[in-house]
């Protein structure tokens, strides 16, 4: 009983961990990968079947029913992505930042019958003492129209916190409920930029805020017989609102500006970064045999309320809306005599951005995956241990866009004004590894 009281401490430690963190909480990074090895090699697939403390992810109302309440991983991901333009004036790099981030996650039942609850934190090491900002020189300070694959890239580099519950009502029906956080933060930051003409300087001063952020998780299972169980679940949008204002102040080829020097203008600063869409989730999970499991899954994310920076910054025709998409995903669990377990998986996720032929240059494609994973069963202390290792593949479907030509358009400023102009062809792959060690107490 002690060491579970002493495990269960871990948990408001964690998350005090993440609270003082100065790393922004933001996009869910879950739902591009997958969470804990055995939910990326299913292809995230687990909304009935989850066994570990990603069910607070997956479907909080599988926390009742989890063998594994411990659970440690780490993760990388390799990309080899391209974004050819048709204006050799333009050179956009196709990479995106390195992913590796560890996920830490637990549940207990506090002593309560068919109870648990608990928390999921995930956090990218490679930013974990670094405040991720769009605003660290001049260039991404004016909100620049840059080509980047935004929605696979940005939502690696956040935070991501969960915490819930799960109470079995009957032994076929469970519920869930949790939210998953996001943190204020506040940003202060100056930045100078050398005149062309002399070399001069000048300061920009810029203070921000980012709103807290709770999204809800709500989450049904139910077991129909011992061959059939259905699992649904509800997490609700977050958009990341930055909040304040840059106050500019210098000279511009010898002359002060503003005329005065101890004056400066004010540009005020509204924007959306890291949005994650509401997901509705329906899984039906079939036991074939003692051994083999199958689960299928769709996802429904709500992409047409989509908020970002390029929307607010631009005055241009907005390009068509950002559309809804439906994500198709289907797992397999083979049990051999040793309780070894072999998993693969299959998804495909269509891309909720439509061609981007005016101004705004959101680069994103179908994709498509293959996932495969073994887990082996392990014995400490008296204790059984699991340790999962995944192995994921997403190919980005190539992607050709023709931007719809300006009135009185100059090629050579329309580039400087739109990266993207006059059409650019993206594509890749991403290449992502996890390792997981589940632990039973």
């Amino acid at each position: 009983m002690g060491n579970k009281l002493a495990i269960l401490g871990l948990v408001p430690a964690a998350i005090l961990a993440v609270v003082v963190s100065p790393v922004r909480v933001g996009a869910d990074v879950f739902d591009v990968y997958g969470c804990g090895a055995r939910g990326m090699a299913m292809a995230n697939s687990l909304l009935t079947q989850t066994d570990d403390p990603c069910a607070f992810y997956y479907n909080p109302a599988r926390v009742p029913m989890i063998s594994h309440y411990f659970t440690v991983g780490y993760n990388t991901v390799f990309d080899s992505l391209y974004i050819d333009t048709r204006n050799p004036a333009t050179k956009p790099s196709g990479d995106i930042p390195n992913t590796h981030g560890v996920v830490v996650g637990l549940a207990s039942s506090l002593g309560i019958p068919r109870f648990r609850m608990g928390a999921l934190v995930y956090s990218p090491v490679n930013r974990l003492q670094l405040q991720h900002s769009y605003y660290t020189d001049e260039s991404e300070y004016f909100l620049t129209n840059r080509l980047y694959f935004s929605l696979v890239g940005d939502v690696s580099q956040v935070q991501t916190v969960i915490i819930g519950g799960g109470y079995q009502i009957l032994r076929s029906l469970s519920i869930g409920l949790g939210f998953s956080v996001s943190i204020v933060t506040t940003l202060n930051e100056s930045i100078y930029q050398p005149d062309f003409l002399e070399q001069e300087v000048i300061f920009i001063n810029m203070d921000s805020a980012q709103s807290n952020e709770v999204a809800p998780l709500v989450g049904i299972f139910v077991r129909f017989t011992e061959m059939v169980s259905l699992g649904f679940s509800f997490r609700g949008k977050s958009a990341f609102p930055i909040k304040g204002e840059a106050r500019v102040r210098g000279g511009l080829g010898g002359v002060s500006l503003p005329p005065d020097p101890d004056d400066y203008f004010v540009q005020e600063i509204n924007a959306y970064l890291f949005y994650t869409p509401d997901k509705f989730s329906g899984g039906c999970g079939l036991r074939l045999s003692s051994s083999l499991n199958l689960e299928l899954g769709l996802d429904w994310m709500r992409w047409s309320q989509f908020k970002n920076t390029h929307e607010i910054s631009l005055d241009a025709p907005e390009d068509p809306p950002i559309r809804d998409s439906a994500n198709l995903r289907i797992g397999v669990e083979k049990v051999d005599a040793k309780d070894r377990r072999f998993w693969a998986g299959v998804m495909y996720v269509p891309s909720p951005v439509p061609d981007q032929t005016r101004r705004q240059n959101l680069v994103d494609n179908d994709r498509a995956a293959l996932s495969l994973g073994i887990g082996y069963p392990l014995k400490f202390a008296g204790k059984e241990i699991r340790g999962d290792l995944a192995c994921q593949w997403q190919h980005l479907m190539r992607r050709e866009v023709t931007k719809i030509e300006a009135f009185d358009a100059d090629p050579d400023t329309e580039a400087i004004e739109n990266p993207g102009y006059p059409g650019y062809t993206s594509g890749g792959d991403l290449v992502a590894v996890k390792a997981t060690v589940n632990y039973s107490f």
